[in-house]
C-alpha cells in the first residue's frame, strides 16, 4: 500500500505542494510592494550599500527595490524584476492545498488518512476491551472465578490488597 501511494507522487508533486504553501502563507498585499525606503532593512542593496535598480524599476527617488521575498524574485540590475509565481496562482493556493478534490494535497491524503484513523479507532477499542476484561473484571473484582489466575502470575492465596492490586493500578 505504501509503495503504491509513493509511486504516484513525483518530485514535481511535492515541489508544487511546497510552492503552494509559500503562496498561501505569503501576505500578498504587503509583500507585493516593490519599492521600500532606502534606509529600510528590506531594501535590496549591493555590496557597496547602494540601492539595486532593476532594468524596469519604477521606484522614485529615495526608494529602493525590495529584497526577494515570497512574492518577488531577486532584483538584478540588468534584468527586469519578476515575481516568484504568477499573480493568479496566489489566489488558487488555498484550493490547491485544502480543496477536497483529488488534485489537492488534502484530497490526496484523505483516503490513506481516513483508513489510518479507522484502524487506530478499532485498535483503541480493542485495547480498551482487553484492559477492562483482563484487569478490571478479573483482577480487581475476582468475579471471573478461576480466570483471575490468567491476570497475574502471583497465586491468588498470597495476594496482598495494597501491594499486589493498588500499587500496580496507581503506577
Amino acid at each position: 500500500l505504501i509503495e503504491r501511494i509513493r509511486s504516484k507522487k513525483t518530485e514535481s508533486f511535492y515541489k508544487n505542494v511546497v510552492d503552494n504553501v509559500v503562496m498561501f502563507l505569503c501576505d500578498v498585499e504587503i509583500a507585493s510592494e516593490r519599492c521600500v525606503p532606502s534606509d529600510s532593512p528590506l531594501a535590496a542593496k549591493n555590496s557597496e550599500g547602494d540601492c539595486v535598480v532593476a532594468a524596469d524599476s519604477l521606484c522614485p527617488q529615495g526608494l529602493c527595490e525590495r529584497t526577494s521575498n515570497c512574492y518577488w524574485n531577486v532584483a538584478r540590475e540588468t534584468e527586469n524584476r519578476t515575481t516568484r509565481f504568477p499573480a493568479a496562482a496566489y489566489a488558487n493556493a488555498e484550493e490547491a492545498l485544502f480543496g477536497l478534490n483529488k488534485n489537492s494535497y488534502a484530497g490526496s491524503i484523505l483516503g490513506p488518512g481516513a483508513i489510518g484513523m479507522i484502524v487506530s479507532v478499532v485498535l483503541l477499542i480493542c485495547w480498551f476491551i482487553f484492559f477492562v476484561i483482563r484487569y478490571m473484571c478479573c483482577c480487581l473484582w475476582g468475579s471471573c472465578g478461576t480466570l483471575c489466575f490468567l491476570c497475574s502470575p502471583i497465586p491468588k492465596n498470597r495476594y496482598k490488597m495494597f501491594a499486589d492490586k493498588i500499587v500496580p493500578i496507581l503506577l
